[in-house]
């Protein structure tokens, strides 16, 4: 069987069909390339009005994500790419997170500007996933002082002679069921 098919597809390995397999994978890179830019280029038609279509230009549209994301406090510096799908827009947010703030709130903070923005300007209702990358801190962060011995939380004795009820518990951290 295998010999079978070495004496079948061995001519395929002569020069000549070498250099024209070659030549075709070095033909198609570009024609993927041009095919990338002209997507990544392409306009983003949030709806349609009755004449016609409104189309947004990538760049305008990354420019308003970008204003969104700098505009929350934390970030020093942010850069969005958009993609689209299944008719939905996602984004991505590269930013600079300045030293002391809560990358998590700074996350939701980010995704609900942007969430916000477009849905004002563009009426742009499903943008998901909004995914965000810190490339970068920016500052020298403070550190969190930690003591070296933790402080042991002082309970209040309970003695014999107290006429308490004795499945009341007052410790803070007790739960709420009785005996």
């Amino acid at each position: 069987m295998i010999t079978q098919i070495s004496e079948l597809f061995g001519h395929l390995i002569q020069p000549p069909y070498i250099y024209g397999i070659a030549a075709g994978l070095i033909l198609l890179i570009p024609l993927y390339l041009i095919y990338f830019y002209r997507r990544s280029n392409q306009g983003i038609i949030p709806f349609k009005s009755q004449g016609g279509n409104i189309e947004i230009a990538p760049q305008t549209l990354r420019g308003v994500m970008q204003n969104a994301a700098n505009s929350v406090e934390g970030v020093e510096k942010a850069s969005c790419r958009h993609f689209l799908k299944s008719r939905k827009l996602g984004v991505k947010v590269s930013i600079h997170l300045r030293a002391n703030h809560r990358l998590r709130d700074v996350d939701n903070l980010i995704k609900k500007r942007i969430r916000a923005t477009l849905l004002d300007q563009f009426g742009m209702e499903n943008v998901e996933p909004i995914n965000i990358r810190v490339s970068r801190i920016v500052g020298d962060p403070m550190a969190t002082i930690i003591d070296e011995e933790p402080e042991e939380p002082v309970y209040p004795e309970i003695h014999a002679s107290d006429e308490e009820d004795p499945s009341v518990d007052e410790r803070p951290y007790a739960d709420e069921t009785k005996l």
